[in-house]
């Protein structure tokens, strides 16, 4: 790949379409070289790693943007994100890594929703730590909160100390279940269920810029449609 003043696209894409027999879990990882000559004007590049990807440039992750690209309908939309990447540049060698996970577009594992047998699958979550000797103990794990990054619209307070808890834990349930759909409670399957999101999209909307979540939202909707006009109840939809 060759950096240079004219207008370029460049794309890697993967040489297997699936897991093999022996390594059922293996996660992609690329790694190209590339040389840039004389000083960088401006350079951006534009990444659609389904499942979920991190990207790297000279050892330095490029962006802040967690549990990257959007989950969809994957055989009908994909959702791609562009980076301003003029900084990360050096003239000379330069490295990009990209590191690839499953997400919802490869789910292996067998459940009752079925996403492992989707229709754009080549084949929301639990983590398995293994090798310790000497025990373990839960204070050696730290947990991130993660959700998509919308704006405070609303605020509520009152004299009444637990409304104003109940508010407070609703408000934290809708951010813990937006990641990319409105997904059904912060400890279950985290599907789309339609329900959910319809119940919940006046109290996001009081307390929340969301609309353009809900947006996307309506897009993953009418990609689910099927030809009858039958709308599934869960959306993005294994089938």
């Amino acid at each position: 790949m060759t950096v240079n003043s004219n207008n370029q696209h460049n794309w890697l894409t993967t040489p297997w379409a699936q897991d093999d027999a022996d390594h059922r879990r293996r996660n992609p990882i690329f790694r190209r070289t590339f040389s840039v000559t004389g000083t960088v004007e401006s350079a951006e590049i534009t990444i659609c790693g389904l499942g979920h990807y991190e990207l790297y440039l000279n050892g330095t992750r490029v962006g802040d943007r967690q549990l990257e690209p959007a989950f969809s309908n994957y055989d009908k939309r994909v959702y791609f994100s562009s980076y301003d990447i003029s900084a990360y540049l050096k003239e000379g060698e330069n490295v990009l890594a990209l590191y690839l996970g499953r997400g919802r577009h490869n789910m292996d594992t067998v459940s009752v929703w079925g996403f492992e047998k989707a229709p754009w699958r080549a084949p929301c979550r639990y983590v398995e730590i293994s090798g310790f000797t000497n025990g373990f103990g839960s204070d050696q794990v730290t947990a991130l909160v993660m959700h998509q990054d919308v704006k405070a619209r609303g605020s509520f307070n009152c004299s009444n100390a637990l409304i104003n808890q109940i508010h407070k834990v609703s408000t934290r349930a809708l951010l813990n279940n937006a990641h990319h759909v409105i997904t059904d409670t912060p400890t279950y399957e985290k599907n789309g269920w339609t329900g959910d999101a319809q119940l919940t999209a006046t109290m996001g909307l009081y307390n929340f810029e969301i609309e353009r979540f809900y947006r996307k939202f309506v897009a993953d909707l009418r990609d689910s449609q099927l030809p009858s006009g039958e709308l599934a109840p869960i959306v993005p939809t294994s089938g």
